[in-house]
């Protein structure tokens, strides 16, 4: 078991080895200040040592490690490309609590004159737009943190657990990672100019070593300011910028919930469509131990 700590989140590693090879692996997110209670896990076993009970092995270190730090909740998710991983995780007595269809919009095949067309139609609004790659302004962290929580003021699912909130701090701890490694991410954000307060934000991010692909994260508006197209605007502002910025784009993929009825309607016009249903489960820490002890075999 091997072990890393941030500022926020204490990151266990559980590995099963045979000979020099990793063949089972699972990792562990235990928060060290909010949600205290819970942890998320994401397991996976290669596919020619399946059905060798190596997941429940995995799953025994997990349970007992969750209640040495007192998280009664484990979370984590699955997905279409793999029916498996949802399969497993109902025989075991975990319940879904969120569901969300993750789409792809193929570059090549966007409307030419569309974003163009949408950055025009916002231009004379009484805000002002920019782009932003790298670490963010020490300045603004406060904002982008308020930013990123009130997206998840409007969508529901049925978990136990309180979302995560972004806080200047998180944002800093995510910027000297992402400075760490390979992946890069391109913001562009909406400022109000009578008041100089950030309004809105829309992220990309992709890895250099796989160029083609691009992912994107938060897109979200201030309340007070909703209704004016800006989500649109930010959006279209952004995919021109990064065609421009990374010349190798060439996909991105992004998460849609069922009741985020305007950014879906958004994703729909640009071309986005279907790669996979992405699933969230939980259960809880003990009722995991005792299907392990009943299932000791």
């Amino acid at each position: 078991m091997l072990r890393y700590k941030k500022s926020n989140f204490e990151k266990r590693y559980f590995l099963l080895w045979h000979q020099n090879q990793v063949v089972a692996s699972a990792t562990m997110d235990v928060p060290l200040d909010q949600n205290r209670h819970w942890a998320s896990v994401y397991l996976s076993v290669l596919p020619a040592y399946r059905r060798r009970h190596l997941g429940k092995r995995l799953m025994a270190q997990i349970a007992a490690y969750a209640q040495q730090k007192g998280c009664d909740q484990l979370v984590t998710n699955a997905s279409s490309r793999l029916p498996v991983g949802e399969t497993v995780l109902r025989h075991v007595g975990a319940h879904l609590t969120k569901q969300q269809q993750f789409i792809q919009l193929d570059l090549s095949q966007m409307e030419p004159t569309l974003l163009t067309n949408w950055i025009q139609e916002c231009q004379n609004l009484d805000y002002h737009l920019w782009q932003h790659q790298g670490a963010y302004p020490i300045d603004r962290l406060a904002e982008i943190a308020y930013l990123r929580n009130i997206i998840n003021t409007g969508l529901t699912d049925e978990r136990a657990i309180h979302d995560w909130q972004a806080t200047s701090e998180s944002i800093q701890d995510e910027d000297d990672l992402l400075s760490k490694s390979e992946k890069q991410r391109l913001t562009t954000f909406l400022e109000h100019k009578s008041s100089r307060q950030l309004v809105g934000l829309t992220e990309l991010y992709w890895d250099t070593q796989r160029a083609s692909l691009l992912v994107q994260q938060a897109t979200s508006v201030r309340t007070e300011h909703r209704g004016h197209s800006l989500g649109r605007w930010m959006k279209a502002a952004n995919l021109q910028a990064i065609l421009t910025l990374n010349s190798e784009a060439q996909y991105v993929r992004a998460g849609n919930t069922p009741d985020n009825i305007g950014m879906l309607r958004i994703n729909q016009v640009l071309g986005f469509t279907s790669w996979m249903t992405h699933t969230d489960w939980q259960i809880d820490t003990s009722h995991l131990q005792t299907y392990l002890r009943l299932n000791d075999n």
